[in-house]
């Protein structure tokens, strides 16, 4: 992830995907892990669903006019 941020620095609207993980709370704190030794993590992938997600997306804040400059994506 430190790479990919590195790399995308000025990037907004990454897409991550965590398949097969497990999130746990205890009090104020929020950790995932792995769950059966197969988790799997994309980030900002080119899959289908997550173009069709960002294309959604970019209509919605479109539609309300608010300020999002990652939403260069051709929405035909």
């Amino acid at each position: 992830m430190a790479t990919f941020q590195a790399k995308n620095a000025d990037r907004a609207g990454v897409v991550i995907i965590l398949q097969f993980a497990k999130v746990k709370t205890y009090g104020d704190s929020i950790s995932v892990s792995n769950c059966y030794e197969v988790a799997r993590l994309f980030i900002d992938e080119d899959i289908d669903d997550v173009a069709s997600f960002k294309k959604r997306y970019c209509k919605l804040i479109c539609f309300y006019h608010i300020p999002y400059n990652s939403c260069h994506i051709n929405h035909s």
